[in-house]
């Protein structure tokens, strides 16, 4: 072999390994940056679930596949099941409040990766809890009707009257502390200006105990004035 053809497979091999030592690079950063991602995930799901006293929360996050869209971009899909022998142990308006808090949960943005909802789960003592609690919808119709979407005013709205009227029906109104703002409580409209809200409030009972309320107040308004049609209290 000639001493430029030497050169040449010399050259071309150092290449191709540089090229192989970029690509593994690349791949172990993706991997690292990932892993980052779905560990503050995971930490951010713990800490929700935390918030309702669940502290033996086991959650493990799965990679399904990836998904191509329209205009090419991928899209990393993961399935996350968390397993909880306290979750069955809430109120079925808590598993409710808790599951959707839990559905919203994403993924920082930023590398492309998603979670559905479809692929998001509960297991208690060997029970798969979907999303929509069906105790909870048989006991207080949540929902029925109610499928017009509100605005910043409107929610603004509902949801000072809706604290009013569940305080009233309180055995200690004065301790009563509802979520910080009405974002992230369900608050929906039907026709007729009917509305309904769904949350829920910490307050003393009648031993003076804290305990945590889940509440529907519907109501429906008519000019400067509203009638109130429901006012269920969940305990």
């Amino acid at each position: 072999m000639k001493k430029r053809d030497k050169v040449i497979l010399l050259v071309s091999m150092i290449l191709i390994l540089t090229l192989i030592t970029i690509s593994v690079i690349n791949n172990n950063k993706e991997k690292a940056i990932k892993k980052e991602v779905i560990d503050k995930y995971i930490s951010k799901v713990e800490e929700l679930f935390s918030s309702y006293g669940i502290n033996d929360a086991e959650i493990n996050v799965k990679f399904i596949g990836t998904h191509t869209t329209e205009r090419k971009y991928k899209i990393d899909k993961y399935g996350v099941e968390v397993n909880s022998s306290q979750y069955s142990e809430l109120m079925s308006g808590e598993r409710r409040y808790l599951a959707e808090k839990f559905e919203e949960l994403d993924f920082p943005l930023g590398i492309g990766m998603i979670i559905t909802p479809t692929h998001q789960k509960i297991i208690s003592k060997g029970k798969e809890y979907e999303f929509t609690d069906t105790a909870w919808n048989q006991t207080t119709n949540i929902n029925s009707g109610y499928n017009l979407s509100t605005n910043d005013e409107e929610k603004g709205m509902a949801w000072a009257i809706a604290k009013d009227e569940v305080k009233k029906k309180l055995k200690s109104p004065s301790t009563a502390k509802f979520p910080f703002s009405y974002n992230g409580q369900s608050i929906k409209k039907s026709t007729g200006d009917k509305y309904q809200i769904i949350s829920y409030v910490d307050a003393e009972n009648s031993l003076g105990a804290t305990v945590r309320v889940n509440f529907i107040v519907e109501f429906e308004v008519s000019g400067d004035t509203y009638k109130v049609i429901n006012v269920t209290l969940l305990e």
